[in-house]
C-alpha cells in the first residue's frame, strides 16, 4: 500500500468545494452512475453502514488491533476459519454480508486521530519495483513510459471506538486520484464567438467531498482509486497554520480506533505477508454474535462526532 500524497493547501486554492454530509442508520449510497441493468445493478462509489458491530465485538477487535499494530498484513478468501484471527474473520463476514466476493483482503489498523493528507492506495512493492525497473532502462538508454498504479477494488474504513473529544472524519473525494486531480481544470465557453476568440478561461472544477463523521459500529467503503483524508484539525484545510502538538490520551477522550482495509482481485499486493493470521497474545476468534456485554444502549450520536 502506497499513499500519493496531496498536500491539503491544494483545497485552499480551489474555487469551489462541494462538501457532502451524511449520517445514516442504515446505509447510505453515493453514486454518478445515471444508468441501471437488472442483470449488472452499478456498485455505488461510496457506501455507509451503521450499527454493523455489537460493544461487546467492537472491544475485543480493538484489543486485538491494538496488539497488531500498523502492520499490513492479507489474507485470501474464502475464509478457512482455522488460522484467520478475530479481524481477518470479522472483515470476511462483513464483506460476505454485503456480497463482495473479493479474492484478497489487504488490512491494517489505527488507533489515534491523526491528520492523514488526502492519497490513495496503491499496490506500493509494485510501485516501487515498476520505478526501479524504468529508472534501469533510463540509465541504459533505453525508453520507458511512466507505469499505471495498480489500485485496490474497494477502500473500507470499520470505527472501532471514538473518544468524546473526537472529530476526525473520514473525507472522500470523488473521482479524484491524485493531488493533481484536486486543480483538474476545463475550459469555459462565451455565449458569443468574437472574431478573433478570444482564449478560453480556464476554471478549477468543483471537488465534491463526501465527508463521514467517526461513529463506532459505523462501515465506510469507496471505491478504491479515491482520495480519501482524515482532517485534524476538523478544519484544518481551512486555517492559516495550526500550533501545538495534538493529545493522544487518554483514549477515552482522543481515541480513534478504525480497522482499514483494502479487496483485490485475482492478486494480492506485492511484499506483505499473506495468510499469516497470527497476532501476538490474540484475544479470542470469530465474528459478531449479536451479544453485547456493555449495555450499549444504541445512541451512538453522529452530532457529537461530526
Amino acid at each position: 500500500m502506497m499513499r500519493i500524497s496531496a498536500l491539503c493547501c491544494f483545497i485552499r486554492l480551489l474555487l469551489s468545494i462541494s462538501i457532502i454530509c451524511h449520517s445514516t442508520n442504515q446505509i447510505e449510497s453515493f453514486s454518478t452512475s445515471s444508468t441501471t441493468s437488472a442483470a449488472s445493478p452499478p456498485q455505488p462509489e461510496v457506501s455507509v453502514w451503521d450499527n454493523v458491530l455489537s460493544s461487546n465485538t467492537r472491544n475485543n477487535l480493538h484489543r486485538a488491533a491494538s496488539k497488531d499494530g500498523l502492520g499490513h498484513k492479507a489474507f485470501s478468501r474464502p475464509n478457512n476459519n482455522n488460522h484467520n484471527n478475530i479481524l481477518e474473520q470479522t472483515i470476511d463476514d462483513i464483506l460476505t454480508q454485503i456480497g463482495d466476493d473479493s479474492k484478497y483482503v489487504e488490512y491494517w489498523t489505527r488507533q489515534e486521530w491523526r491528520s492523514i493528507e488526502a492519497h490513495a492506495d496503491v499496490d506500493e512493492f509494485l510501485a516501487k519495483t515498476q520505478d526501479a525497473n524504468a529508472a534501469a532502462a533510463g540509465s541504459s538508454g533505453g525508453t520507458t513510459t511512466p507505469p499505471s498504479f495498480r489500485y485496490p477494488t474497494n477502500g473500507h474504513v470499520l470505527y472501532l471506538q471514538v473518544g468524546s473529544h473526537v472529530q476526525g472524519p473520514t473525507c472522500v473525494f470523488r473521482n479524484r486520484h491524485s493531488g493533481g486531480d484536486l486543480l483538474r481544470s476545463s475550459p469555459t465557453t462565451a455565449e458569443t464567438t468574437p472574431s478573433p476568440p478570444p482564449p478560453p478561461v480556464v476554471e478549477p472544477l468543483p471537488v465534491e467531498v463526501i465527508t463521514v463523521p467517526a461513529v463506532p459500529g459505523r462501515l465506510l467503503r469507496f471505491q478504491g482509486d479515491y482520495l480519501h483524508a482524515v482532517p485534524r484539525p476538523t478544519d484544518v484545510w481551512f486555517l492559516p497554520f495550526v500550533q501545538g502538538a495534538p493529545a493522544y490520551t487518554p483514549e477515552e477522550e482522543w481515541g480513534r480506533s478504525v480497522v482499514l482495509f483494502n479487496t483485490w482481485g485475482e492478486e494480492p499486493p506485492l511484499g506483505m505477508p499473506l495468510d499469516d493470521g497470527t497476532i501476538p497474545e490474540a484475544v479470542g476468534r470469530g465474528v459478531d454474535d449479536g451479544t453485547d456485554d456493555n449495555n450499549d444502549d444504541g445512541d451512538d450520536d453522529d452530532g457529537a462526532n461530526d
